[in-house]
């Protein structure tokens, strides 16, 4: 990440020898901070933590292959066992089987491939988000390319020596790809957000294209079969909890489509494309298109606003969509997201469910009816923290809600390794909205539903202080008495930030605004440093970029031990800045997309760990130029 050297700034004049005491030396101005030079920044992650799963592919009904977060797993009975094939550091973004023995993975690490079917090495260095072979030595793939700040998966690459080496084709940025050949093929363009989705086709390996289907707006995906047959499924609007969608299928390369369902919402309006003549596609919002050949598919549908446990369901067709077979809301999925599957045979079908959130649970579905009954092949424990956390002391931490229960109060007493529910909030607000949690002296406090809460026993009881407060995006107490609650303040993207004085009782406009809650919190001793870090906050995050949006934007926010601690997301890596009272200052490059930051605990002038959103707890004894996991 870079080997800047680490520039201080002086925050007093020089101890002279033999002195007894030193005078309290003078904190640097913005201007002086802003000059540092960031150092560079190295995160040394454990392979193999935690199992959260992202890709599946089988290659027959019995051999196959499911990889997430630094792992691959492997089956030869059909998912009965698995074995761990490979750890890394790394995600696995997508896995592409050419035959038992031969199979490709995608991570962000580079290009994985096994020819034996068990054991995986690094073929090339491209970090590709999605990938189709159809050879040993030919195939496709989308990588990242860099736009200002933006850095999007939308690059067609094609390599011919088995992955080594990449070319770029010439095509508009792509979402969605997929081969018959190694000349013809079908990809999904979309030139912005808000473009027309255009299908298009090539005939020549993908030096030159033609569009054979458009949509006005939404966006695509592209599943094709080894024998000329294709399926798109095309999403439309979305709205209360839905998301129309359509179906379409081509016989002869891409030439020519032709919808095979149509699902209309009321939150999602009309399916997109021209549907006339469609029957009904399942679910209320798509979940997933699965493709055996030109005559057998399989679409999920998926119902978000289901429970808190998701239920999908499922529609099968063997002659081309002329007909299908439904099986309604009998999918046992853990939410509303199927992050992928396979169609092993007409009646074989395999589901990937990650619980809809990095981290989060995951499992492998199947059935071998055509729907009517499924099993769990697969389920990876639960490892995703809380939506929020906060520190209690030295490794314990409590954490509040999650996907499936808003309302769940959760305590760990190793770090964050492990968590068990220590108690619920009140019902009354539990179901209005999640918030953040906060901290101090043995209790805990929260602003959830416009309303301030504390417990005093670990979140078994909790009792409700203050009603009709905005909604709260950070939470911060230096002591039972004393915090802050940063609000988004309406149409200004800024913060508003209350102050309470008497443990959350009143709240008030606070003397500091526009900052993170843990600098308001500050106390009055400590006025100069927040004063500080409200200056740097507000210069860095009105600065503008190359397209006129924000360069940095506020990230995470740390106080402790006479220091302040605050990250910042931008361009290209971010910046942590290290305030304190008694050392110099330093900057260094923030690693945002490595580790998902969610919470921070400062343990010393330069020391703090790190709680991301995969499970990890990251440790820096430098102010943050070395990030070591904790095994």
């Amino acid at each position: 990440m870079g080997s800047a050297l680490r520039v201080m700034v002086p925050l007093g004049a020089l101890l002279l020898a033999g002195c007894a005491a030193a005078t309290p030396s003078p904190l640097p101005t913005v201007r002086q901070v802003l000059a540092l030079r960031p150092a560079g920044t190295t995160v040394r992650l454990t392979p193999g933590q935690p199992p959260y799963l992202t890709a599946i592919a089988f290659a027959t009904g019995r051999i196959g292959w499911a990889g997430g977060q630094g792992v691959i797993l492997g089956t030869s009975d059909g998912g009965a066992q698995w074995r761990t094939e490979y750890r890394g550091a790394r995600s696995v973004a997508g896995i592409a089987s050419l035959s038992p023995d031969v199979a490709y993975a995608a991570t962000t690490a580079g290009l994985l491939g096994t020819r034996d079917g068990r054991t995986w090495r690094r073929i090339g260095r491209e970090t590709l988000a999605a990938l189709d072979f159809v050879s040993q030595s030919r195939g496709f793939g989308l990588a990242y390319q860099r736009d200002g700040l933006r850095s999007s998966p939308d690059r067609l690459v094609a390599t011919s020596d088995g992955g080594r080496t990449w070319a770029r084709l010439p095509v508009a940025p792509v979402s969605s790809l997929c081969f018959f050949s190694a000349e013809t093929g079908l990809v999904v363009a979309q030139r912005g957000a808000l473009g027309p989705v255009d299908i298009l086709r090539t005939t020549d390996g993908g030096w030159h294209w033609s569009r054979v289907l458009q949509f006005r707006y939404g966006g695509a995906s592209l599943r094709c079969t080894r024998d000329g047959g294709a399926w798109l499924l095309a999403v439309g609007g979305a709205g209360m909890s839905q998301a129309s969608y359509a179906v379409f299928r081509t016989a002869d390369l891409g030439l020519t489509w032709r919808p095979v369902l149509a699902r209309p919402t009321a939150g999602g309006g009309p399916p997109p494309g021209d549907t006339r003549g469609a029957p009904p596609g399942p679910g209320s919002s798509p979940g997933a298109l699965l493709a055996l050949s030109r005559s057998t598919a399989a679409m999920v549908g998926t119902c978000e606003a289901c429970a808190e446990v998701g239920t999908a369901a499922l529609a099968v067709t063997t002659d081309g969509g002329a007909h299908w077979t439904s099986v309604p809301a009998a999918v046992p999925v853990l939410s509303a997201q199927i992050l992928g599957g396979q169609m092993v045979s007409s009646r074989r079908i395999v589901l990937l469910d990650s619980g809809g959130a990095a981290g989060a649970q995951s499992q492998v579905l199947a059935t071998a009816d055509g729907g009517a009954l499924w099993r769990t092949l697969l389920l990876q424990p639960r490892s995703l923290p809380p939506y929020d956390v906060a520190y209690a002391g030295r490794n314990v931490l409590y954490g509040i809600g999650d996907p499936s229960s808003s309302g769940a109060v959760y305590r760990s007493r190793d770090g964050g390794r492990d968590w068990q529910v220590s108690g619920r909030l009140p019902a009354r607000v539990a179901a209005l909205d999640v918030g953040p949690l906060a901290a101090a002296d043995g209790y805990l406090y929260a602003v959830v539903g416009g309303a301030a809460l504390r417990s005093a026993d670990g979140g078994r009881h909790w009792r409700i202080l203050a009603s009709g407060l905005p909604y709260a995006s950070e939470l911060a107490f230096a002591s039972r008495q004393a915090g802050c609650a940063s609000c988004p303040a309406a149409g200004s993207g800024g913060l508003q930030d209350l102050s309470t004085a008497d443990g959350g009782r009143t709240w008030r406009q606070a003397a500091l605004q526009d900052v993170p809650a843990a600098v308001c919190a500050l106390p009055p001793s400590a006025r100069g440093l927040a004063d500080l870090a409200q200056g740097l906050v507000r210069r860095l995050t009105a600065s503008r970029g190359r397209f006129g949006s924000p360069a940095y934007a506020m990230s995470l926010a740390g106080v402790g031990h006479g220091s302040v601690w605050l990250a910042f997301t931008g361009s290209p890596t971010g910046r942590l800045y290290v305030l304190s009272s008694g050392r110099a200052a330093s900057v260094a490059t923030w690693p945002q997309d490595l580790v998902g930051p969610l919470a921070l605990e400062v343990m010393g002038p330069r020391a703090a760990r790190l709680l991301t959103g995969d499970g990890r707890i990251l440790a820096t004894d430098d102010a943050g130029r070395h990030w070591t996991q904790i095994p």
